[in-house]
């Protein structure tokens, strides 16, 4: 009496070549019973890796399309391809990943703001991500040191991140989470005080694309007096300077 079964198989990439094929193969088998469905989550080109690893000896193509890619064709009818996360989603995921870090999956306040972000992202073309009002209101007008943290660092680091890793959110996930072990680890060192997440995270994402600039920036670090070398105050003195056509309301931040 069962109205139907649906069978969920996830990261069957990750799998070794010959397990991934003994699954779908085990698959295959039932993919005609009567109200059942098989989701199957994986990245396609690993899969048709994992195909050409387990029958060697295939042609490279029929045609125009590969055995591999066949196979695979065969095997899934309907193919659904999750897309990237836009600036306004990456922004809106980095806030809330923060938030629930800072507040706690369960916390109230972590839950209306997870709400807002949902009704948020019912028109992601209209969204610039949880803009502050939102927030606040979400925290019921007492924002958490923490949370107002979280808006300045996805502020600062939504557009490099996004078009960096593609908006691929495990990417971003991965990013935020060293960025939260080495704050860590500062404070265990007895510095946490003095490492600010923002100033934190800019450095982390010259590290990560541009680590040309990093490694110029470590080492005028390590051979100044205090860690604090000339070079560098130069250059925040001069992005501090408003332009003559910047209007006194917006200046140009460090």
């Amino acid at each position: 009496e069962i109205d139907q079964l649906v069978v969920i198989v996830d990261d069957l990439d990750r799998c070794l070549p010959k397990t991934a094929i003994a699954t779908l193969e085990a698959i295959r088998l039932f993919l005609f019973v009567e109200r059942t469905a098989f989701v199957i989550g994986a990245d396609e080109l690993m899969i048709e890796y994992a195909v050409r690893e387990h029958f060697p000896d295939l042609p490279p193509s029929s045609g125009p399309v590969s055995y591999a890619r066949n196979y695979l064709e065969k095997l899934i009818q309907v193919p659904f391809r999750a897309p990237a996360l836009g600036l306004a989603e990456t922004r809106v995921y980095v806030t809330l990943l923060l938030a629930e870090n800072a507040l706690g999956a369960k916390d109230e306040r972590f839950l209306r703001l997870l709400a807002a972000a949902r009704d948020d992202m019912r028109r992601p073309w209209k969204s610039r991500g949880l803009d502050r009002r939102t927030v606040e209101a979400a925290m019921a007008g007492r924002m958490p040191s923490e949370v107002d943290q979280a808006l300045v660092i996805s502020a600062h680091v939504t557009k490099i991140l996004s078009e960096g890793t593609r908006g691929n959110p495990r990417q971003i996930k991965r990013f935020l989470n060293s960025m939260m072990l080495r704050h860590a680890i500062a404070e265990e060192r007895g510095f946490g005080v003095e490492v600010q997440r923002p100033v934190l995270a800019k450095i982390m994402l010259a590290e990560r694309f541009y680590p040309d600039f990093y490694e110029q920036i470590a080492r005028l670090a390590a051979n100044a007096p205090e860690g604090k070398p000339e070079a560098i105050a130069r250059f925040e003195e001069s992005v501090r300077v408003p332009r003559e056509d910047d209007d006194e309301d917006e200046k140009p931040a460090p």
